[in-house]
C-alpha cells in the first residue's frame, strides 16, 4: 500500500506532479488490525499532496468479491477439514457505487472480476460514468485462458452501455476498448508496454443502463406464468378427454 510506504507514495506523487495529471492505483489496505483488508482503487493526485486531504482525492473498494478466493464462507470448519482453504483471502466488500473521479472526469471501476456482475459495469455509468476502468491483478491464472475471458467480458460492457472500457492488468492483457466492443490496443500477457489513446466522451450510456434487470425480470415472469399454464392446462386435460370417452 502506497498509503503505508512511504518511499512507494513518493514516487507516485512524484510521478503524478511530473505528468500534471492523477494517476489511478491498485492496491490493498488493512482493515483494522486484523486479516481483514479491502481490494482497494485509489485516485492519487500528487498535485493535492500538500493539503490537508493528501494525494488520495478518491476510492473505490470492490464490492463484489469472490468466495473461495478472496474471502471464504464457514472458514473454520473448511479451514480444518482442508488446509489449502487457509490460502483464501479475508477480504471485505466494499459499500460503493463505483464511481470515482479523477481530473474532473467521472469514472466506473469494476475491479478484476467485478466485471463479471451486470450492476458492477451499470451503476456506475447511471450515475454518469464517462469511461470504465478495469484494473487487475491475473498472476494467480499464470498463462491460462482467464485472461482472455475477462477482456471479452469487458468488451460485452461496453458495448451494453456504448462506454470505451480500460483495462490495467499486472500481468495479463491491458487493452483499450471502444465502445463499439472493438480493442483499439491490447497488450501480451507478462508484457510490460505503454498503451495511450483517446477514447470518446460524452456518450456513455444506452437502455439497457437505464432499465438495467427489469427486461430479465419480466422475462423470468412471462416464463414462469407459460410454465404454470402449461402444468395446470396438463392437469385438465386427461379428466377432460376421459369425460368424452
Amino acid at each position: 500500500s502506497p498509503l503505508a510506504d512511504r518511499l512507494a507514495g513518493d514516487q507516485i506523487t512524484a510521478l503524478s506532479r511530473r505528468l500534471d495529471a492523477p494517476i489511478l492505483v491498485g492496491t490493498v489496505l488493512r482493515v483494522g488490525d486484523g486479516p481483514e483488508a479491502t481490494n482497494s482503487y485509489l485516485v492519487w493526485d500528487g498535485r493535492s499532496s500538500d493539503s490537508a486531504a493528501g494525494p488520495v482525492v478518491d476510492r473505490h473498494d470492490k464490492k463484489y468479491i469472490q468466495p473461495f478466493g478472496e474471502w471464504l464462507p464457514l472458514r473454520a470448519p473448511l479451514e480444518a477439514l482442508f488446509p489449502i482453504a487457509r490460502t483464501a483471502g479475508h477480504f471485505v466488500p466494499g459499500d460503493g457505487t463505483g464511481l470515482i473521479t479523477a481530473a474532473g472526469i467521472d469514472l466506473g471501476v469494476a475491479i478484476c472480476f467485478e466485471i463479471a456482475f451486470d450492476a458492477a459495469a451499470r451503476e456506475p455509468i447511471a450515475r454518469g460514468a464517462q469511461i470504465l476502468t478495469v484494473p487487475t491483478n491475473n498472476a494467480t491464472f499464470g498463462r491460462s485462458p482467464m485472461t482472455y475471458q475477462q477482456l471479452a467480458m469487458s468488451r460485452v460492457r461496453a458495448v451494453e452501455h456504448h462506454v470505451p472500457v480500460l483495462i490495467a492488468a499486472t500481468s495479463g492483457v491491458s487493452a483499450v476498448i471502444g465502445p463499439d466492443g472493438q480493442v483499439l490496443q491490447e497488450t501480451g500477457i507478462f508484457e510490460p508496454a505503454t498503451l495511450a489513446a483517446r477514447v470518446e466522451l460524452g456518450t456513455a450510456g444506452t437502455m439497457a443502463t437505464r432499465l438495467g434487470g427489469i427486461p430479465q425480470m419480466v422475462s423470468c415472469l412471462i416464463g414462469l406464468v407459460g410454465l404454470g399454464w402449461a402444468l395446470i392446462r396438463t392437469r385438465q386435460r386427461p379428466a377432460t378427454e376421459h369425460e368424452e370417452t
